[in-house]
């Protein structure tokens, strides 16, 4: 009898296209996140996302890997530590 999946449930595998699409969404936000960041006038950055699912995912060996919402979350608490005064507002919705 299987159990019905919970929201903190990590989705079963990431595919290979998915794990890059996880690089290349990290890559992009780390690079947009200083650029708006760097900008004088900027008070912050807003990040929003729709679909981010449970936030962890196994691969195709049976790894734990963090999907994007938590690899977004990480990055931009770690970048706007370097612009004293701004702040950054996530929202992630399931």
């Amino acid at each position: 009898m299987s159990r019905k999946a919970k929201v903190s449930d990590p989705i079963t595998i990431a595919k290979p296209h998915t794990l890059k699409k996880f690089e290349l969404i990290s890559r992009y936000v780390d690079e947009w996140a200083r650029k708006i960041l760097g900008y004088p006038k900027s008070q912050g950055i807003i990040y929003i996302d729709c679909m981010c699912n449970c936030g962890m995912y196994y691969d195709e060996q049976g790894n734990l890997i963090e999907g994007t919402a938590i690899r977004v979350v990480k990055l931009l608490n770690k970048i706007v530590l370097n612009y004293p005064g701004k702040k950054a507002v996530l929202y992630f919705r399931h």
